[in-house]
């Protein structure tokens, strides 16, 4: 019935706009053209909202993303769930587990100086807690029996500086093994990170000892990245604080 009477409107307008035209009356044409746009904006189609493209990777502070905001990690098809429900990690203890990425570019591994270890026994508070979770066979930052001989890579949850962006690249800034560590320990540097490990219950968390902290650090002349997939750099970087 609503149809049978919008067409008849319609046949009207079209009617009168004809004879508007056929008489050569401007003030009537106007007023057909009014009336057919009166008519049609309660026809009009719905606007189709399109989703908008991942926001791109910038240089700046970008935030690493967690198992669950991604479908794979490397060769981890984390489906947005966090890694240690997949079967090859069933049989770690408490069902948490290092939560790292890799970072590209680089050998994969750093021997520290002295100097360096010294380091990262002050960012730690030279808490001996602490130091021994961070500098112990597979400990998920110190994965070889060397003492310091720790991995090229960052944890999730944790921000880090992106210097350059080249394609799907994200190079990001870290210390130099063969430069000097800094005199004073500077707390909000993006070259530090915290420890965070991932539970099967999909959370992030720190360390069961406490706040240890990492460094991202490299051999000399090494490049780190990240593939930008990893970061999320939309949001303000908040408090580093974590319960």
């Amino acid at each position: 019935m609503r149809f049978a009477i919008g067409t008849f409107v319609l046949k009207i307008l079209f009617s009168f706009e004809r004879r508007a035209v056929q008489r050569g009356s401007a003030w009537l044409l106007c007023a057909a053209l009014l009336l057919q746009g009166c008519a049609g904006a309660g026809t009009a189609s719905p606007t189709t909202v399109r989703p908008t493209a991942a926001p791109p990777v910038a240089p700046g502070p970008c935030r690493v993303k967690t198992d669950m905001e991604l479908a794979e990690l490397y060769s981890l098809r984390t489906r947005y769930h966090s890694r240690t429900r997949l079967p090859e990690y069933r049989h770690v203890p408490g069902g948490i587990t290092p939560a790292t990425v890799r970072l590209q570019g680089g050998r994969g591994s750093v021997q520290l100086s002295d100097a360096w270890i010294d380091y990262v026994d002050r960012l730690n508070g030279r808490d001996p807690r602490l130091l021994s979770y961070l500098f112990h066979r597979a400990s998920g930052w110190q994965n070889a029996s060397d003492y310091g001989r720790v991995e090229e890579l960052a944890f999730e949850d944790e921000w880090l500086y992106v210097t350059k962006v080249h394609g799907t690249r994200a190079y990001v800034q870290a210390y130099s093994v063969d430069d000097k560590p800094p005199a004073q320990v500077v707390s909000r540097d993006l070259r530090h990170q915290e420890f965070t490990v991932v539970t099967r219950d999909d959370a992030i968390i720190g360390a069961p000892p406490g706040k240890a902290t990492i460094i991202l650090i490299a051999r000399a002349g090494e490049a780190l990245w990240m593939p930008t997939a990893y970061l999320d750099c939309r949001a303000p970087m908040g408090s580093r604080e974590r319960q």
